[in-house]
């Protein structure tokens, strides 16, 4: 079985090889491929990206299932979304 690090290191994504002894920065790079810095980068990326797209989808699919369940009482997404931030305001 292969060990994560030589399969990294054959990944076709590499921008740069270093002769056996580990990742390198390309000229212009940040940072350092598979460095704490990279990783830190990296996660906060996905937090960023992932958190303002969960921040816009949640309350559109909430507001959606509100509008299967109830029709008559959440009628459109527009008056769903206007019933649900009457009733539990902007939280709910």
């Amino acid at each position: 079985m292969q060990g994560l690090w030589e399969v990294s290191r054959r990944s076709p994504f590499r921008t740069a090889e270093c002769a056996g002894s580990g990742p390198v920065a390309v000229e212009g790079d940040s940072c350092e491929f598979a460095s704490p810095k990279y990783l830190y980068l990296c996660g906060l990326c996905g937090i960023v990206s992932c958190g303002l797209t969960h921040t816009m989808v949640t309350p559109l699919d909430l507001v959606k299932c509100r509008m299967q369940t109830n029709a008559a009482k959440y009628g459109g997404v527009f008056k769903g979304f206007k019933v649900t931030i009457a009733e539990e305001g902007a939280r709910g």
